[in-house]
């Protein structure tokens, strides 16, 4: 197979030679000045031309997200160091407009008048139900998953991905194979839904299919304070393993949260984005003992 390069702009390769058969050189131009927001400049900021999104919360983030948000129907992967764990801090102004049926585009986040679904696929802590509500998540529709490996983690995603009234999903994830990845953002696509999944910071390095990799940097310290008993405070729990009882620790909260994108369809932002976070009066969730 011979490539031939051709200047839309001139109509000719570059040695002079005339275009290709076949080939309008004008027309081309035509369909591209009418392609509007589905046309990507790589030296720009993507705009959604399909996918609707939910704003993050953080206008600072939104301001170097493609369609100034979350995308609805694509893998967002959230990288974190060991024992770092902002994912609500990050993640809750979203999730709970994602409840309410807040999102920008054509495809409505949930049909049902009632709140949609939040789904925990294998988080490390206790959900914490009187936090999470002060910050406006509906915990009576929060489902919370307890699995313990990979493969059931993975599982128990994408059928909460094909539940009409899930509207978001948080899986907590190590290092996996890049086919289950893309599993996942097939299922995210097709149904239209928020998708994180929670993954250390040591994957960066390797190869992901999400529409966008952010990177949680460990500063200022996340360092946990004080115990107290597991609470679920009205939260739907399913258990794929054990019903052991739970002891937790209230986990710390940053009041500057430094974020690094490390995948967005646009140019490489150069710099972290330090995004101002309310220092919640309760945990948000609570380390397992």
């Amino acid at each position: 197979m011979v490539l031939r390069a051709v200047d839309v702009k001139e109509g000719v390769t570059p040695m002079g030679a005339a275009a290709p058969c076949g080939l309008d050189p004008q027309g081309v131009l035509a369909k591209l000045a009418q392609a509007g927001n589905a046309l990507w400049r790589a030296d720009s900021l993507a705009r959604q031309a399909v996918c609707s999104v939910v704003a993050s919360g953080h206008a600072l983030l939104d301001a170097q997200l493609p369609g100034a948000g979350w995308p609805l129907g694509g893998l967002c992967d959230i990288l974190q160091e060991p024992g770092c764990h902002h994912e609500w801090q990050l993640l809750l102004p979203a999730l709970a407009a994602a409840q309410k049926g807040a999102a920008s585009g054509d495809t409505p986040v949930a049909a049902s008048p009632h709140p949609a679904w939040v789904a925990l696929i294998g988080a490390p802590y206790t959900p914490f139900g009187p936090g999470l509500a002060a910050r406006g998540l509906d915990v009576t529709r929060l489902l919370w998953v307890q699995a313990q490996t990979s493969a059931e983690r993975l599982w128990a995603a994408e059928q909460a991905l094909r539940c009409t009234d899930v509207a978001a999903v948080l899986v907590w994830l190590g290092q996996v194979q890049t086919a289950a990845l893309r599993r996942l953002h097939l299922g995210a696509y097709t149904h239209a839904k928020l998708l994180f999944a929670l993954r250390p910071a040591s994957a960066r390095y390797s190869a992901c299919p999400a529409l966008l990799r952010l990177l949680l940097l460990p500063e200022p310290a996340c360092a946990p304070q004080h115990t107290e008993p597991a609470a679920s405070a009205g939260l739907a729990v399913m258990n794929l393993t054990t019903d052991a009882p739970l002891q937790a620790t209230w986990g710390g909260a940053a009041q500057v949260l430094r974020v690094e994108l490390l995948k967005r369809r646009g140019p490489p932002l150069d710099h972290a984005l330090d995004l101002p976070v309310h220092r919640p009066d309760h945990a948000m969730d609570r380390v397992a003992a």
